[in-house]
């Protein structure tokens, strides 16, 4: 093999590395369904965006946004993000 050859295969080998890298670090789901919540708390200390959102100790979404309820300051207003398909039901509770 020449040394353009050679050169070649070590950048798409890079590139591929690359891409799997980004992949397994974005925990990136391609095709799933999310389904957008908000909920409303009194305190919501330690919470941030990108904390992950739990069932029955189950990762199954992230936390999209944490700020104060625009009808009502007293209030926090979290934005979470669920798989489509997450059983809940009218006694779901949400706990930090």
């Amino acid at each position: 093999m020449n040394l353009e050859t050679k050169v070649g295969a070590f950048v798409l080998v890079s590139i591929a590395i690359l891409c799997a890298t980004v992949y397994y670090v974005s925990n990136v789901e391609f095709g799933a369904t999310r389904v957008p919540y908000k909920t409303y708390w009194r305190q919501a200390g330690g919470l941030a965006s990108g904390t992950e959102v739990l069932v029955g100790g189950i990762t199954v979404g992230k936390v999209t946004a944490v700020k104060p309820d625009p009808t009502d300051p007293t209030r926090i207003e979290i934005a979470l993000d669920v798989k489509e398909g997450t059983q809940f039901n009218a006694k779901s509770v949400a706990k930090l």
